[in-house]
């Protein structure tokens, strides 16, 4: 056998499980003879295997196959351009995916994460992305996470692998596990959160880009919620540094002097959105927590400072990391239905600063199934 012979065969017999992880490989005579290779040629094989992260050496035990091999315990994660915090359109979700990333890989040893700069704006042709194909076809990964939607030509590629989307538009378009974030939920938890205040009159401004579908489910959450509430005090506005003007209009709209009536509680349900609001209630006189109570969603682990007076719900990026490693490590055995449907996220409420990492041993240990909806 040639070096790539050697590579591709041993390979295949980690990858089908025949040497499993933790287990040695036969001793270097026996491989030689079967291999009917030099022992040059044997161990440039071996080297490669080990710089993949299949194979690890003990010294004079022999080599074994790791037991956190990259097939199993790495991921690779799609980040766009415009995730980083100087970025002038950055998104707080993506700093706290990068937080706990960090967290998951240094308390739970083995699990790796790799960043692929890959976003709607790349090309198919990008080297970025044709280094994550690549890492796919030579079995790298575990699996990859689209934390966000991409065109056709960047996703109908990937069918095939084992596929996680937070953003679940284009399920339809590859076989792929679909995890949402609840906001329905949320809005339902700021809701009550705000009701133990007093709070009589209510209104919510959200990202413009919300599922017209939670949109939905969160007028039918405040119509019976007991509050007064009205249409047209339900704004979505973009998250991004444009919607700033949006976001201080629509404050003093709603806050307009001479206004009849004026909502006593705001939802906020995206957290880029919230500076805008504060900034604009300080500017036009409403003092937060005492004219005004706000509750506001935000992201775990927390990187972005929390604002005075302002209650929080919130996603725990953790969570969502976990429940996205289950399904790629079980994707060969999961049922149709888990493809049909949507993974909901629960929202959790803030209490201290931190995030529930401690309960991610469940989630990547479990062999029960996270709930499907």
């Amino acid at each position: 056998m040639k070096r790539d012979e050697i590579i591709e065969h041993l390979k295949n017999r980690i990858l089908s499980g025949e040497i499993p992880p933790g287990s040695f490989l036969p001793h270097r005579a026996e491989l030689l003879e079967y291999c009917g290779a030099s022992n040059v040629t044997v161990q440039r094989a071996v080297n490669h295997l080990v710089e993949e992260g299949f194979l690890c050496s003990c010294g004079s035990r022999g080599i074994m196959v790791s037991k956190t091999p990259p097939h199993r315990f790495r991921f690779g994660i799609l980040i766009p351009s415009g995730s980083r915090p100087e970025e002038k359109d950055y998104d707080s979700r993506w700093s706290s995916i990068l937080a706990a990333m960090d967290e998951i890989e240094e308390h739970h040893k083995g699990y790796r994460f790799v960043r692929y700069w890959v976003g709607r704006e790349t090309r198919p042709t990008a080297d970025e992305y044709c280094r994550l194909l690549s890492d796919l076809r030579n079995s790298l990964l575990a699996g990859v996470i689209v934390p966000r939607s991409l065109p056709p030509e960047l996703l109908k590629p990937l069918d095939g692998f084992p596929v996680v989307m937070h953003e679940p538009l284009d399920r339809h378009l590859i076989r792929a596990v679909s995890l949402n974030h609840d906001f329905a939920a949320m809005a339902g938890m700021a809701i009550e959160e705000l009701k133990s205040y007093g709070v009589r009159k209510l209104a919510v401004i959200m990202g413009a880009e919300q599922n017209p579908i939670a949109v939905a489910e969160i007028e039918k959450l405040l119509a019976a919620s007991g509050l007064e509430t009205r249409r047209e005090w339900v704004h979505g506005v973009s998250h991004t540094s444009r919607g700033a003007v949006w976001t201080e209009r629509i404050i003093r709209l709603l806050y307009m002097p001479g206004a009849p009536e004026v909502p006593d509680g705001l939802i906020v349900l995206n957290e880029n959105l919230l500076p805008y609001v504060v900034e604009t209630l300080g500017a036009i006189g409403r003092i937060v927590g005492r004219d005004v109570r706000v509750c506001s969603h935000c992201n775990l682990p927390v990187e972005r400072g929390r604002l005075d007076k302002v209650d929080y719900v919130a996603f725990d990026a953790c969570t969502v990391l976990g429940k996205s490693i289950w399904f790629l490590r079980h994707f060969s055995q999961l049922e149709k239905e888990v493809f049909e449907h949507e993974v909901l996220i629960p929202p959790v409420a803030v209490r201290a600063h931190s995030s529930t990492l401690t309960g991610l041993p469940a989630i990547l240990e479990t062999s029960a199934r996270p709930q499907v909806f």
